[in-house]
């Protein structure tokens, strides 16, 4: 279990929260697969940490919907479905057309250079394979929300995160779906540069629409792969 190894060191975060981002990692990026059991004794010794916080932190996963605890105590990694990614997706689209409007109302050119960097990073990322675009992307929403300055809907974006991640790095690995969500920022930079808040807020609605495209072909390639089930 390599992906979730913690190192202490030069962390001021505590055991718990450690452990937190380090499962949660995890989960995200399919190290830990949905459906898949977990072991507190096995986690505790590949972890090298103690039983209370870890136990913490698999509380705090829990409550955020990525683990499910049954009756007789048994845990394991929740299950993606369909279902649930396409009621995420609706709830992002909205949240994140929102967030390009204020973007817009808000944008200087500091903030423009700064999304620009993070589109640069995007199209470097896109021709190295042991990047992730999806972690590039992530930063250009994250500048984007920030330039945004809403709390409130940064606050939910947030909270949506935590759920959505997984299901978008099941899809970022396809090199097709790749590209295009490269081309589909370029069109939000676009729209973002000429302060037009409805074109960026379209471009970010067709972004979003064909993430969760690709999202649902791939739990139907997973489905069909029979590497797990994907509950409807």
């Amino acid at each position: 279990m390599s992906d979730t190894e913690l190192s202490l060191k030069g962390h001021r975060q505590s055991v718990r929260d450690l452990i937190y981002v380090s499962l949660r990692t995890a989960i995200s990026r399919g190290a830990l697969a949905p459906g898949q059991m977990l072991s507190e004794e096995q986690l505790s010794s590949s972890l090298n940490v103690s039983r209370t916080p870890l136990r913490e932190a698999l509380q705090r996963l829990t409550t955020e919907g990525l683990i499910e605890r049954a009756d007789n105590g048994r845990i394991n990694v929740k299950n993606v479905s369909l279902r649930e990614a396409t009621q995420l997706y609706a709830v992002r689209s909205v949240l994140e057309q929102l967030a390009a409007r204020e973007a817009c109302l808000n944008m200087t050119s500091e903030g423009l250079a700064r999304l620009e960097r993070a589109y640069g990073q995007m199209l470097t990322d896109e021709n190295d394979p042991s990047k992730d675009v999806a972690d590039s992307g992530g930063s250009f929403h994250a500048i984007l929300h920030q330039i945004a300055d809403n709390p409130i809907n940064l606050r939910l974006l947030a909270n949506l995160q935590v759920l959505i991640s997984r299901y978008r790095y099941l899809s970022t690995g396809r090199a097709k779906r790749t590209h295009h969500a490269v081309e589909e920022h370029e069109g939000i930079l676009r729209a973002l540069a000429a302060c037009d808040a409805d074109a960026a807020a379209e471009a970010m609605r067709i972004h979003i629409e064909e993430s969760f495209a690709s999202v649902r072909s791939a739990l139907v390639a997973l489905e069909e792969s029979q590497r797990f089930k994907v509950s409807e």
